[in-house]
């Protein structure tokens, strides 16, 4: 059997892994089992417009116990949180794709996601006011200017 990788505009084909490794396209590959195999591509175009990045959780004026949101309260000026809380974004991307989203809590990284809807579970139990910052980077490394959120 024969795999090819299609190319999409601006994409080049770098690599297989999986069942199938090397950069050769189209390449070979015997089916007597099942076979999980992975092409890799890469952005080819100069794209200098950053990906955008929105803040959906945690969100002024809501109090937030054990991840779960317990009301909305408008004298509330920054959210409060008790315990854990998932943090949620929204990215939007129009030419290369997003690649990743960075979650930092008063400048110190605490989690990396690759894989749309982007999320980091804050567990830490830290009283006091904190810093929430997120980082979008599309797949030609453009990023979002930082989103810092007080909590």
């Amino acid at each position: 059997m024969t795999l090819t990788a299609i190319l999409d505009e601006h994409w080049f084909f770098s690599s297989w892994n999986g069942d199938l490794t090397g950069d050769e396209n189209p390449q070979n590959i015997t089916m007597k089992v099942n076979k999980t195999v992975t092409a890799h591509f890469t952005f080819t175009r100069d794209e200098t417009i950053p990906p955008i990045v929105e803040i959906l959780t945690p969100k002024n004026n809501r109090m937030h116990i054990f991840n779960k949101l317990i009301f909305t309260l408008n004298i509330l000026p920054i959210p409060v949180i008790v315990q854990m809380l998932t943090i949620e974004v929204n990215t939007s991307e129009n030419e290369s794709g997003m690649d990743r989203v960075e979650f930092f809590v008063d400048g110190v990284l605490k989690d990396m996601d690759t894989t749309a809807p982007y999320s980091c579970d804050w567990r830490e139990i830290i009283s006091g006011k904190h810093t929430i910052t997120v980082k979008a980077y599309d797949n030609a490394e453009n990023s979002a200017p930082p989103q810092p959120h007080r909590v």
